[in-house]
């Protein structure tokens, strides 16, 4: 589930806490408190968009069948996709 948080010392916190798996955007002036953080990796890439396609069993029954997702994981032109970098 994707939690917005819109205060960044607030979402960092989080973050740093584990109360988070991840946070975007992070804010510049706390890349060296996060990157010194043993249990935090930070990670860059170009862009400024996170594009994320979930698929919530918990909301979506058809979901939990492996074969629906296969089928959604199918009908994903990837190649369309901008590389990754």
């Amino acid at each position: 589930m994707l939690t917005p948080i819109k205060e960044n010392n607030t979402r960092v916190s989080a973050l740093l806490s584990g109360g988070v798996d991840f946070i975007a955007p992070v804010p510049p002036t706390d890349l060296e408190r996060i990157r010194r953080d043993k249990n935090a990796d930070l990670v860059t890439m170009s862009g400024t968009r996170i594009i994320l396609f979930h698929m919530n069993q918990d909301r979506v029954e058809a979901f939990k069948n492996p074969k629906v997702r296969e089928a959604i994981a199918y009908a994903i032109n990837q190649e369309a996709l901008p590389p990754r970098s």
